[in-house]
């Protein structure tokens, strides 16, 4: 008996404890639903399905920075201000024919995280990644066959590092910075310590004889004339004696 009214207790306790997750999971969910709503809007050649913010909290802007907001059934976009209900979550765009064209999400009304777009006549897609309403990271473009077109590196919203294209067989390679191309100075070829060295020393023997020479000018000349002179004496001497 004494087992079964612990079993009993065991189990109830353990129903208790499910009961408060769920109901805080319920009230979780249900202050998330007061805080954000789903959207729709229609355009003659496409449908919008975009999350809000319905609690109206302003925030601070940037002028730099692009902002999305919904007001009168409609979405806006404008530089450094909005009005109305922020766009935060998912969006996602969809063509006449049902069709994926547009998918991201927002933050704060501006663009954050992964996009991705798809061009129905081309069926190229382009991945980009956004941080604070700028591009931040590689924008890469994909071929309908899944196949790498171009990989461009952005920072705060401009093209900045290393940029492939891929056309045909061919691969071709940019360095951007700031949105400009960038083109390194050529790099200067390392001389050998050793072989700098041995070309000093050779080049300092070669200059020695025309630095001598520079500094004792007609110096052979004055020691023809010398010993000419010593030969001239000595025999005036011999003549003397004679």
């Amino acid at each position: 008996m004494n087992q079964l009214k612990l079993y009993m207790r065991y189990t109830a306790f353990i129903l208790g404890i499910l009961i408060l997750m769920n109901i805080e999971g319920i009230a979780q969910k249900n202050l998330f639903s007061k805080n954000k709503r789903e959207v729709t809007v229609t355009y003659p050649d496409s449908t919008v399905k975009a999350e809000i913010r319905t609690k109206k909290k302003r925030i601070s802007c940037k002028d730099a920075v692009e902002y999305y907001w919904f007001f009168s059934d409609q979405i806006h976009k404008n530089l450094g201000s909005y009005t109305g209900n922020l766009l935060y979550g998912n969006y996602q765009v969809f063509s006449l024919d049902k069709k994926l064209i547009t998918e991201g999400c927002f933050h704060k009304g501006v663009k954050n995280g992964n996009w991705k777009k798809w061009n129905p006549k081309t069926g190229y897609c382009i991945s980009e990644n956004w941080k604070n309403g700028k591009k931040n990271g590689y924008t890469t473009t994909f071929s309908n066959e899944g196949k790498i077109v171009s990989k461009v590196q952005y920072k705060n919203g401009l093209r900045h590092g290393t940029a492939t294209y891929f056309q045909n067989d061919s691969i071709i390679k940019k360095i951007y910075r700031h949105d400009k191309i960038y083109e390194p100075a050529p790099k200067q070829k390392k001389t050998n310590c050793f072989k700098k060295l041995i070309t000093k020393i050779k080049t300092k023997k070669q200059d020695a004889p025309e630095k001598k020479e520079k500094n004792n000018p007609g110096f052979l000349k004055k020691l023809k004339e010398k010993l000419f002179r010593k030969k001239t004496e000595t025999d005036s001497k011999s003549t003397n004696h004679s």
